[in-house]
């Protein structure tokens, strides 16, 4: 998802030196819609926050139109299946206030090679953390 000129520390040291010593080859991935759910999945049951995944499901949106909203379908599904699988899971869901107040504060400086737009990327994690905390109690446990 990095767009642009790579970063200086990225630089290939003599130009077309990929093309000389590598071609390219077919990649299996998960679709971007699965990852978004899981990305949310995650952020419900996960014992630690982390805010890489809210600046991934953000260039996700921002890039790619892939819109966490759209999916709660399947983050629920997910979610549902995690936590009837283990009890960690379980118990991590129900903290998810403490979890998300100390992601509202974190800084998302430093996990991307460019920086995020700031401003909006506070007004998205705002937008995603409330979308999941009224998700939660929904939730059969």
């Amino acid at each position: 998802m990095l767009k642009g000129p790579l970063p200086a520390s990225l630089a290939l040291e003599e130009e077309g030196l990929a093309g000389r010593y590598g071609s390219l080859i077919e990649v299996a991935a998960y679709d971007l819609r699965e990852i978004a759910a899981e990305k949310g999945r995650a952020l419900l049951t996960r014992r630690t926050a982390k805010t890489r995944d809210l600046a991934d499901l953000f260039l996700m949106e921002t890039r790619k139109g892939i819109r966490l909203e759209d999916h709660l379908e399947l983050v629920a599904r997910k979610t549902e299946a995690s936590v009837k699988a283990a009890a960690r899971y379980r118990q991590n869901l129900q903290l998810i206030e403490g979890r998300f107040d100390f992601m509202r504060d974190d800084e998302a400086e430093g996990l991307m090679l460019k920086p995020l737009p700031e401003p909006a990327f506070r007004r998205y994690r705002e937008r995603v953390l409330t979308l999941l905390t009224e998700l939660a109690p929904t939730l059969s446990t």
